[in-house]
């Protein structure tokens, strides 16, 4: 006997036995053309909740196992659930305070760092409760992992700079190292800035200074070495990062180049700040190289007169003004030289006069301070109050890390107590080459240098804000494009299966990783895979964003020498996509199309046909989204999440009663 369903808002019905249901009475009722947005998701999120709780009343057994279980800090572990498909609402809590939600498949992986010593109890929580948009409302959990984090953490890699950048003394860099991670008010955190200092060595191994911070996260430094003025000089160098807690320390692989400041100036000598009487003799020098002109200010030519724009040059020239103070109050004024470049760009510098004691610096942004949606497309303020600085740097970040920088060094007028920044956040959103930009995750930091010289402050949004419009296009993910010695990078992972069918993520990213067999396999290379004698080597590439794709590139012997070819095999977590058997001598093409979530894993496997030598295979994948989801109201559509699930939960129930 059919039980009827009626949901009276849209006149729609739903036929569902309670008993013995067989796949061929199960279908989907039509959609009303005149069906608002909001009837739509109600009607799936209720058809989802009625096909849920089919699905509970039958048996399954699940699994919920993780590779590995313990080891040193900062442990990379796979988490996969099977035999069970992981619905709506569900989601895995990882046991440090961070959780993932899962995906309608019927194997489902996802990975997750710990980076503290402990003993972690990760749980698969099934949704037994999905009433609102947001999430599940009631949970029971289904499966426990015990991870055991056994040794402090270990491992740092300097990312940048890491050979043969160029960069400006005086402007803003940013060095960055990994892994690093960084949660406020948690203690599951690697790497993170306030642990770390930062070195500048020179090319004889002796070390120059400690670099002084001008905002953290990584680490945004003007080159100020062991104390706010005082400045590095030009040459060749290396960085060393140095993590105080674990020990940990590495420096960069090859040497970069430190280019000399666009503009220097000091007073008698000093960069500041110096204590003056009003109307004292002074002599102020300067230096300035790649200019087009520079003006210097605050300084009287005569007693008593008003101080005004002096000329001292362009291009490269070094000079000295002799003029007298302007220290008129204790709480000080700055002598200061600007210089504009030929590609629109200035550079400046200032020296901080007092006649007494100082005075105190701030910075405040007012907008966007959290709850705001901007539209992407269109320009928007970055609105902010400021006090005593020279000069600001706004960036932007993204679930409280920083991504990427909006402007650098922007000059600001010593007195000035309030500014306005224009931007386009689609021009800043494509440069992050990132898809995952729905919701309230963003926040802007503005970090500002003192006008006296003896630091910088800084400030960044109370609570996050999110954006508006279409998402940005995401580039083509080219495995040999997008090859790393960090796993996650660029989305790849590299990993083997062993001879039981398990999954093991590769630790030594060395040039490539490789296995632990004696002759070093299996391992992955950037555009090349071989298996071991018993292990499968498998690239792996993580879903941005939902979406469909598509999956293109050849595969071909390496080493035609010898050997008896190899298995090639594309997966879609536990589905099989494409296969083929690649002889000696031989290739095959593949050009596959799939819908993806969020979070999907799709596997390159290499398998021995018999024996594993000369093996090497050339394969060089490309992933490239065809069609990606539409962003309305600063997320992913609700409908298109639940017509998602849908599938998913049909799929499931049809499975089982067939």
């Amino acid at each position: 006997m059919l039980k009827k369903v009626t949901f009276a808002s849209v006149g729609l019905i739903l036929l569902a036995s309670p008993l013995a249901i067989s796949a061929q009475t199960i279908s989907l009722p039509s959609v009303p053309s005149n069906a608002s947005i909001e009837q739509l998701q109600q009607i799936v999120l209720q058809l989802i909740q009625v096909l849920q709780q089919l699905l509970a009343n039958r048996h399954q057994q699940s699994s919920f196992s993780a590779s590995p279980t313990s080891g040193p800090a900062p442990l990379y572990v796979v988490f996969t659930v099977s035999n069970y498909a992981p619905q709506v609402g569900d989601f895995v809590d990882f046991g440090d305070g961070s959780q993932v939600a899962a995906g309608n498949l019927s194997m489902w992986q996802t990975f997750h760092t710990y980076g503290q010593v402990g003993t972690y109890r990760a749980q698969y929580h099934k949704c037994t409760l999905h009433i609102s948009e947001k999430g599940c409302d009631g949970s029971q959990v289904i499966g426990t992992v015990t991870i055991t984090v056994t040794g402090e953490g270990s491992g740092i890699t300097v990312t940048a700079p890491n050979g043969g950048e160029q960069w400006e003394i005086g402007q803003l860099n940013t060095i960055t190292w990994a892994p690093y991670s960084y949660t406020p008010y948690t203690a599951t955190n690697v790497n993170p800035a306030n642990e770390v200092n930062v070195f500048l060595e020179r090319l004889d191994g002796s070390t120059v200074g400690q670099i002084m911070d001008t905002g953290k996260a990584s680490l945004h430094t003007y080159f100020n070495i062991g104390g706010y003025n005082n400045w590095a000089e030009s040459g060749q160098y290396y960085v060393r990062v140095s993590n105080r807690v674990t020990g940990a320390t590495d420096r960069s692989d090859a040497s970069f180049t430190l280019l000399p400041r666009g503009v220097d100036i000091k007073v008698n000598g000093s960069d500041g700040p110096v204590t003056l009487a009003d109307n004292q003799l002074i002599t102020v020098t300067y230096r300035t190289v790649g200019n087009t002109s520079c003006t210097l200010q605050g300084l009287r030519t005569t007693p008593n007169s008003e101080p005004h724009a002096i000329p001292i040059g362009a291009a490269s020239t070094n000079g000295s003004e002799t003029g007298y103070a302007y220290a008129p109050t204790a709480g000080g004024t700055a002598i200061y030289a600007t210089c504009n470049r030929s590609d629109g760009t200035t550079r400046g510098d200032s020296v901080q006069i007092y006649g007494g004691t100082g005075t105190s610096a701030s910075i405040k942004i007012t907008n966007p301070n959290g709850g705001e949606q901007l539209d992407r497309d269109k320009q928007s303020e970055i609105r902010y109050s400021l006090k005593g600085l020279s000069s600001i740097s706004i960036a932007l970040y993204k679930n409280d890390q920083w991504k990427t920088w909006i402007v650098k060094d922007l000059s600001v007028g010593y007195n000035a107590e309030s500014g306005i920044y224009m931007w386009t956040p689609s021009s800043v959103l494509q440069g992050l080459g990132e898809a995952d930009n729905a919701g309230s995750i963003f926040k802007i930091y503005i970090t500002g240098q003192k006008a006296d010289g003896t630091g910088y402050v800084d400030d960044k949004s109370d609570a996050p804000f999110s954006f508006i419009g279409s998402a940005p296009t995401l580039p083509p993910f080219t495995f040999s494009a997008g090859f790393s010695q960090t796993q996650g990078a660029n989305q790849w992972y590299y990993a083997y299966e062993d001879s039981s069918g398990s999954l093991n993520i590769f630790r030594d990213g060395s040039g490539s990783w490789n296995g632990l067999n004696p002759d070093g396999t299996p391992f992955i290379r950037s555009g090349v895979m071989h298996p071991g004698p018993q292990e499968n080597a498998v690239l792996q590439w993580k879903a941005p964003v939902s979406g469909l794709l598509t999956i293109k590139g050849t595969v071909s012997d390496g080493d035609n020498s010898c050997g008896d070819g190899v298995s090639a095999t594309i997966r879609q977590e536990s589905t099989k996509l494409w296969n083929a058997q690649i002889a000696e001598g031989g290739s095959a093409s593949h050009s596959v199309s799939s819908a993806v979530d969020h979070g999907t894993v799709i596997s390159f496997v290499v398998s021995p046909l018999g024996n594993h030598g000369c093996d090497t295979t050339n394969w060089d994948p490309t992933i490239t989204y065809v069609q990606q989801p539409v962003v309305q109201d600063g997320r992913v559509s609700n409908l298109a999440n639940a017509l998602s699930a849908l599938e998913g939960a049909l799929k499931s129930l049809l499975g089982l009663l067939d």
